[in-house]
């Protein structure tokens, strides 16, 4: 089965905190510390790093153009390592000078300031050709593009900024509102990551592209406007976000990628517009409190668990034009009674664990069953298959059916496909087909 695991962030995590935690420094000065970067003859240039884990960055730090290295030669300091403020919730302000950026060497890493709780003020040297914090915005853009690459809880966002850079804001968990100008029309992967303080944000209608994680982890998020020409929905772009009650998807979105809005837990109901082509992986996992969908006419594919553990949805009904619904798809929504099966596929696993599931009709125009489709459905007491395929283990733990009817037409039959349904009192087979194990227990 294919896999595609939302907790690849997790990984990402580790990576982060193993690398900080081995990661040594070249150089020591006024208590910041140093990477060599290059070291020639001529040039002689360092890059701002971590601190030792015990030994974090805290009040106001100013960064040195220069520093005299300790064999005597003046360096140069030209960038700022990935993560090299990570953490570092003490940290109140940070100058930045002229020289970072400076050079093909020169620029400001990923993630450099994540986590930094308390810092409220950005300055960057106004000689700085390659970084500036116009209108004493308190944060740090990228004058060429535009493009707002750090930002903090008193940041003011210029109506000039055309991109909020991944990981801006990303851990300022003291950060609580923020508003974003017309001139923004794209909102970058990790952009607002456990910003845990925010409890609503509007996206204008500039935007036409959020990233992944974007606001993934703001644990306190309660409502979202999205723009009205957004395209798509990022990868896991709400994950978390356990406070969302609502959210209103607007037509001009076509998909909703992957985790969209995975462990949304608070999310009562959603409605997917006619716009949308497709609904990603896990895109609606673990929404426990979901308890209705309306899924748009012109949706063509359903991804992998793209509603699993969704334990309030009672009932669903997907429409004709589903062409493609993945692997357990509704699995484990425990609440399902009802589903109204109008497509040509259903998933392995794809209502696996529906424990209250009561009946089905499966329409003659399905050709594709998946194994273990119906498995452990223990409210199921009839079914009608109108079908010509019974899958490998597909009605296997069914405890309560108690007669089945498998026509003539149909000629396939998986292996264990009624196993274990110990509540089996009749069974008319017009058929000349009886898999393996299939009415094993």
């Amino acid at each position: 089965m294919k896999t595609k695991s939302i907790f690849r962030f997790w990984l990402l995590a580790i990576v982060l905190f193993s690398s900080i935690g081995a990661r040594a420094w070249d150089i020591e000065g006024d208590g910041i510390y140093y990477n060599i970067i290059c070291q020639t003859k001529s040039e002689f240039y360092l890059e701002v790093t971590s601190s030792l884990s015990s030994d974090k960055y805290s009040g106001s730090v100013t960064i040195p153009e220069t520093i005299y290295a300790p064999n005597g030669r003046v360096a140069s300091v030209v960038s700022i390592g990935d993560y090299a403020f990570y953490g570092c919730t003490g940290l109140t302000s940070v100058s930045i000078p002229k020289s970072i950026g400076f050079t093909r060497f020169g620029s400001i890493g990923k993630a450099a300031f994540y986590g930094c709780t308390n810092l409220s003020s950005i300055i960057v040297d106004e000689a700085n050709i390659r970084y500036d914090s116009r209108d004493n915005c308190n944060a740090i853009i990228e004058t060429a593009s535009n493009s707002l690459i750090v930002g903090c809880k008193k940041t003011i966002i210029p109506n000039s900024v055309t991109l909020i850079g991944d990981y801006a804001f990303s851990g300022s968990a003291s950060l609580t509102s923020v508003t974003l100008p017309n001139s923004v029309t794209s909102i970058g992967d990790y952009a607002f990551y456990g910003c845990n303080g925010l409890s609503s944000v509007t996206i204008p209608n500039s935007v036409t592209c959020i990233g992944s994680y974007t606001f993934g982890g703001c644990t306190k998020l309660t409502s979202v406007t999205l723009s009205s020409n957004l395209a798509a929905i990022g990868y896991a772009a709400f994950y978390n976000c356990t406070y969302l009650t609502s959210v209103i998807i607007p037509n001009s979105v076509t998909s909703i990628d992957g985790y969209a809005f995975v462990n949304c837990t608070g999310l009562t109901s959603i409605t997917i517009p006619n716009s949308v082509t497709s609904i990603g992986d896990g895109a609606f996992s673990g929404c426990g409190g979901l308890t209705s969908v309306s899924i748009g006419n012109n949706v063509t594919s359903i991804g992998e668990k793209a509603f699993y553990q969704c334990l309030g949805l009672t009932s669903v009904n997907i429409p004709n034009n589903v062409a493609t619904i993945g692997d357990s798809a509704f699995s484990g929504c425990t609440g399902l009674t009802s589903i109204d099966i109008k497509n040509n596929v259903i998933g392995e696993g794809m209502f696996q664990g529906c424990t209250n599931l009561n009946s089905i009709i499966i329409p003659n125009n399905v050709g594709t069953i998946g194994a273990s489709a119906f498995k452990d459905c223990t409210g199921l007491t009839s079914i009608d298959i109108k079908n010509n395929v019974i899958g490998e283990e597909m009605f296997q733990g069914c405890t309560n059916l108690n007669s089945i009817i498998i026509p003539n037409n149909v000629g396939t039959i998986g292996a264990s496909a009624f196993k274990d349904c110990t509540g089996l009192t009749s069974i008319d087979i017009k058929n000349n087909v009886i898999g393996e194990e299939m009415f094993q227990g």
